[in-house]
């Protein structure tokens, strides 16, 4: 018997599904970012539930909610300014639950590695949480980084 492909699709859905961050932890994450950093609400999109906010002076603002842990993602484009590093910094102590007085510079030495590193991408920890960052100076230049908890 053959078996449509929706249920193929289905099956995998549940199958990411299981490995998703929890929900509960993310929509908290994101209130404590409405709250503290004075982000705004903009959707909720995607089969793990990620949810988009909006700050001016980023590009992207995103709680990510796929496989592992919840993320907090921060893109900008062109130069990367202090507010970005700092709205980086207030991400890292809300994602982590902690005070962690290196996030500012080890955000920023993970951008100024990966815009070294010929990959254009570089990862640092620090006691708190993870930070993976791609980064370039072409065409004007660009950043993401994305935060994550420490196991």
């Amino acid at each position: 018997m053959k078996r449509p492909i929706f249920a193929f699709f289905l099956y995998l859905s549940s199958v990411a599904m299981s490995f998703a961050a929890d929900k509960t932890e993310c929509k908290a994450i994101a209130m404590q970012m409405i709250n503290i950093m004075g982000a705004q609400y903009v959707r909720t999109s995607g089969i793990f539930e990620n949810i988009f906010l909006y700050l001016p002076g980023l590009d992207d603002l995103t709680v990510m909610c796929g496989p592992g842990k919840p993320s907090i993602s921060i893109s900008k484009d062109g130069e990367i300014t202090p507010y970005v590093l700092a709205m980086g910094s207030i991400a890292a102590n809300i994602i982590s639950g902690q005070k962690d007085r290196d996030a500012l510079k080890k955000i920023a030495l993970c951008i100024k590695r990966a815009r070294m590193d010929g990959f254009e991408s570089a990862n640092i920890s620090t006691r708190y949480v993870n930070i993976d960052s791609q980064s370039f100076l072409r065409d004007g230049g660009g950043t993401n980084f994305e935060i994550s908890k420490t196991d």
